[in-house]
């Protein structure tokens, strides 16, 4: 939710300094960053990176990952689809980081000029080039992930290193932002273009370059910065890193972007810059208009995180981990499946033998028992991260023996490394309509081996009923069920000659009941004539009819009639529609279709749009509302009066109603015993927060000495880490947010 927030804000942000809006014709968007590769040493299982433009299924890379409009975000114009997608590798070692990434751009535009030749009033010297452009930037400093990840020009935080595919087949390399210049001879760069209309690069770029142009980049010198290349070249650092690409192409009827051209000869896509130069006319080929110029340089970017590896990533199963000693083991990083009893981690993962077990591998994993293989030797601090009341089962002597003794000292069993079978166990006993469960267990150190199934039992009949009503005219069916499970057994036939099957319609003899007349119907099967309310003499009120529906500011009024004459008997006025009343923070509106243009949910009561745009705190349009079958739902602060406003493409007025929040909030009180605080008013609590100082609710996360507690109880009692002043706030199930102040004194 914080990434599409932060893209959303920025969008307005570019949006509002361009005074150009978002296309409509997009139909994938930013929704995520590239994030965490862990990128495999160069020399992995004695295999090397060749920088020679053809990335091979030998070299050690990552596997490739795919950039497009999913994790790249529009830059410029905002105006067009993105159409060109990147597959980046990447590799390091101890002298450099490797970068390969083949590109696939249906609008291949070769550069001519480059900002180090004379002429250069036509190239770019952000960008390097005149043409396309793939631009790479590293952040070892994490200067980027820290102050915000969208830039624009006067504020970029990192180098460009800048990769141009030249017209005469060569490629160069030009750095931008700090230590400008064409480094092409200073870096190792190959480039080829692939058969199928794409092109790859390799790029090696060295450490002690990375960390010079870091240096430059928050205007130090190398030893004034303080980091060494060790520094950057080490195993599990982690280095944030971005791509831009200046997609350069002419606008013409044929052009791919074309369609999505909204009155610029120039447009960037999505994950694209446009060039902000104008070519000769001599150099464009016949019917092409020249670009004109723009701001080429103003760029969203997206988050890519490098962590440096031994080995490669993999997702094997329920597991994620990294290859490490030469890929002949496995250093799991991640478990993904559920919580089982027992969970027993395996002792190999695709043929590697499991070694290692990273911190937080394995988290929110309560009460349940996890073996630990024999041949794991490293298990970081947190490897079981919040798996409160986990029991772990380890070899006596390994090394998952001596993590347990220091962290789950009473919750650790002493286990087998080969086990003994012991006998079945019966768990849940076989009914008629399901299968029974049965286990079987080590019979030493009581590690669940097996599971296994048994069979159903028979079933009971019970006595024929009917499932299918014989008529007149055809045969019925009575069928026996279980008496047990309720499943079908068998089915028999039976008839019933005088069962009829009457038309829904009757006929009238022109003369109403209540005047005395009489109504006939047939057997559709048969014929038969059935005659019924002869002699019928009162008036019969019918269901209550409404004749004009209700609305927000008007009553309605309803009818009951005589079903026979239609004679009106009873009337009644229907109040207008009362304004919603709720008992949750969330307001779902269900009051939508396909002729809405929008839906606004704004504080307070209002009657009017200019109201509600004032006060508006959530908004969604028809091409979101669409995508939600016209449903949408929206969680609000706090308890209040809401209005909820809908707007209309149709001709329809606009339709407004509005919400009241009755949501009570708890009273909580807090007693303290040194630096031991008990809180009452607890009932239905979520989970407690509390940080140093006097702080704002929504800055809880961000206090000193931030952490948080789940109530077991109440009261709940729980311990400061230091004495003072201290906030402490109760998040309850509801959603409701409670401050208490808290002094403390040991």
């Amino acid at each position: 939710m914080k990434k599409l927030i932060i893209f959303t804000l920025c969008a307005m942000m570019l949006a509002s300094l361009c005074a150009i809006g978002i296309s409509a014709a997009d139909e994938v968007a930013f929704s995520e960053d590239v994030g965490d590769i862990y990128v495999p040493s160069a020399t992995l299982a004695g295999k090397t990176v060749t920088v020679d433009g053809v990335i091979d299924d030998d070299e050690p890379y990552t596997d490739p990952v795919r950039i497009d409009a999913h994790n790249a975000s529009t830059s410029w114009t905002y105006r067009s689809r993105m159409l060109v997608t990147i597959d980046y590798y990447s590799s390091w070692d101890e002298t450099g980081y490797y970068l390969g990434a083949t590109v696939d751009d249906p609008t291949p535009f070769l550069s001519t000029v480059s900002p180090d030749t004379e002429d250069d009033d036509e190239g770019s010297a952000s960008y390097g080039g005149n043409g396309d452009v793939l631009v790479f930037s590293i952040d070892p400093l994490a200067i980027r992930k820290t102050t915000g990840r969208l830039y624009w020009e006067s504020s970029s935080p990192t180098a460009w290193y800048n990769m141009t595919p030249m017209s005469d087949g060569s490629i160069k390399v030009y750095r931008s932002q700090y230590n400008e210049g064409d480094i092409t001879d200073q870096v190792d760069v190959a480039y080829v273009k692939n058969s199928d209309g794409t092109w790859t690069v390799e790029l090696k770029l060295t450490w002690d370059m990375i960390l010079s142009d870091t240096a430059a980049c928050v205007d130090k010198t190398v030893e004034e910065l303080g980091y060494t290349v060790e520094d950057f070249a080490a195993m599990d650092a982690v280095h944030n890193a971005m791509f831009r690409y200046m997609d350069r192409w002419y606008y013409s009827s044929s052009d791919p972007y074309s369609g999505y051209h909204v009155g610029y000869l120039d447009e960037g896509a999505r994950f694209t810059i446009s060039c902000n130069i104008t070519p000769s006319d001599g150099y464009l080929a016949d019917g092409v208009t020249p670009a004109t110029h723009g701001n080429g340089k103003d760029a969203q970017v997206y988050g890519i995180y490098l962590h440096m590896a031994e080995g490669k990533r993999y997702t094997s199963g329920n597991y994620t981990y990294i290859s490490i000693n030469n890929d002949t083991e496995a250093k799991i990083i991640s478990y993904n499946g559920g919580s089982v009893n027992p969970l027993v981690i395996p002792k190999t993962i695709d043929g590697k033998t499991v070694t290692y077990i990273a911190a937080k591998a394995f988290t929110t994993l309560p009460k349940i028992n996890i073996y630990v293989p024999s041949t794991v030797q490293t298990l970081e601090k947190n490897a079981f991260y919040g798996c409160l009341g986990a029991k772990l089962y380890v070899v006596e002597g390994s090394a998952a023996h001596t993590y347990a003794k220091t962290y789950f000292k009473n919750n650790h069993v002493l286990s087998c490394d080969e086990h003994t079978e012991g006998e079945w166990v019966t768990i849940t006993p076989a009914t008629c309509s399901a299968y029974g469960t049965q286990q079987k267990s080590c019979a030493v150190c009581g590690l669940l081996l097996k599971t296994g199934t048994i069979n159903k039992l028979s079933h009971t009949p019970g006595e024929p009923v009917i499932t299918t009503t014989a008529t007149c005219t055809s045969n019925g069916v009575k069928t026996t069920y279980c008496t047990v499970c309720t499943a079908k057994i068998n089915s028999t036939s039976y008839t019933d000659p005088d069962n009829h099957a009457y038309d829904d319609t009757w006929y009238y003899n022109g003369i109403d009941f209540c005047q005395g007349g009489y109504k006939w119907r047939n057997c559709t099967r048969c014929g038969l004539e059935q005659k019924s309310n002869e002699g019928v003499t009162d008036c019969v009120a019918g269901e209550w009819l409404t004749v004009i529906e209700p609305t927000e500011v008007t009553t309605g009024f309803k009818v009951k009639q005589c079903v026979y004459c239609g004679k009106i008997l009873e009337t009644e006025m229907l109040g207008r529609l009362v304004d919603k009343v709720i008992h949750s923070l969330t307001i779902e509106v269900t009051e939508l279709d396909e002729g809405v243009k929008d839906m606004f949910i704004a504080k307070g009561a209002h009657m009017f749009y200019r109201q509600v745009a004032n006060n508006k705190i959530y908004g969604e349009y028809a091409v979101k509302l669409e995508t939600k079958d016209w449903y949408t739902s929206y969680k609000v602060a706090e308890p209040g009066v809401y209005t909820v406003y809908i707007r209309y493409n149709d001709g329809r007025a606009p339709f407004y109603y509005h919400v009241t929040i009755d949501l009570p909030v708890p009273e909580v009180t807090a007693t303290t015993d040194g630096l031991d605080v008990t809180l009452e008013g607890l009932e239905d609590a979520k989970v407690i927060r509390m940080g140093k100082g006097d702080v704002e609710v929504a800055n809880i996360k961000s206090a000193e000495g931030y952490r948080t507690t789940t109530p077991t109880g109440n009261p709940y009692t729980f311990t400061m880490k230091s004495e003072g002043l201290w906030t402490v706030v109760v998040e309850y199930n509801t959603g409701v947010k409670v401050k208490v102040l808290v002094e403390v004194k040991a």
